[in-house]
C-alpha cells in the first residue's frame, strides 16, 4: 500500500507533463492562420525551387503530396480568414510550384529521351557488330 502512495506523485507529473504536451501541439493547430500559412507555403514553394533538380522520384512524390496538403488540409484550416489578397498570393505560390513541376518534368523527360538514344546508340553498334 506505502509503495502506491509514493508512485501517485509520480504518476501525477508524468499525466500533468503529458496533458501539458498535448494541449500546447492542440493549440498550434488550433490557431494555424493566414500569415503562418502562407509563410510557411512560400518557405515550401521555395524550398522546392531551389533543390527540384535535385529530386529523386520518390522526393518528387512526396514534394507533391506536401503541396496537395498545402492545397488541402492546410488551406481548409485558414480559408475563412483569407483576404483578397491572400487569395491572390495562394495563387502565386501555387503558379510558381507548377513552373517548377513543368520543370521537374521536362527535365526528367529530356533524361529519359538521352537515355533512349544512348540506348539505341548500342542497339546499332551491336548490329553492326555481328
Amino acid at each position: 500500500m506505502n509503495n502506491i502512495h509514493h508512485q501517485l506523485p509520480r504518476l501525477a507529473i508524468h499525466f500533468l507533463l503529458l496533458s501539458g504536451i498535448i494541449l500546447i501541439q492542440s493549440a498550434c493547430t488550433l490557431f494555424y492562420n493566414p500569415e503562418q500559412y502562407l509563410r510557411d507555403y512560400d518557405r515550401f514553394v521555395s524550398r522546392v525551387e531551389n533543390n527540384y533538380q535535385e529530386y529523386s522520384e520518390t522526393q518528387w512524390e512526396k514534394t507533391e503530396a506536401k503541396y496537395e496538403e498545402f492545397n488541402s488540409t492546410l488551406y481548409d484550416r485558414v480559408y475563412k480568414d483569407l483576404t483578397p489578397k491572400d487569395q491572390q498570393a495562394i495563387g502565386k505560390l501555387k503558379a510558381r510550384f507548377e513552373a517548377m513541376k513543368l520543370k521537374y518534368k521536362f527535365n526528367h523527360l529530356k533524361q529519359e529521351v538521352k537515355d533512349g538514344i544512348e540506348q539505341f546508340k548500342g542497339a546499332l553498334e551491336n548490329d553492326s557488330i555481328e
